[in-house]
């Protein structure tokens, strides 16, 4: 997660260099970048930070699908179930 926070941070403060943003219909366009320079920069960083993301989502998501694993019950298992007492109605 430190490479990911680090790379966000690289990107915030390189995305410092864009003049002026202008958002239309759900996307952002840079409107006026000092050169471009600075723009082949600015979409290196985006591109580095997207794909920090997608690793990170990753593998969250493999944590998450090794969690959820069902295991078949065992005879021990079974046999504690049927000792569980049963509240009085």
């Amino acid at each position: 997660m430190g490479e990911l926070a680090s790379t966000a941070a690289a990107a915030l403060s390189s995305s410092l260099l864009l003049a002026a943003v202008s958002v239309k219909g759900g996307e952002e366009r840079a409107s006026a970048f000092y050169c471009e320079e600075c723009r082949q920069e600015q979409m290196a960083m985006d591109e580095t930070l997207h794909a920090s993301a997608r690793q990170h989502r990753k593998q969250a998501e493999a944590a998450m699908t090794a969690s959820m694993v069902h295991r078949r019950r065992t005879i021990a298992n079974l046999g504690a179930v049927a000792r569980t007492p049963v509240a009085a109605s």
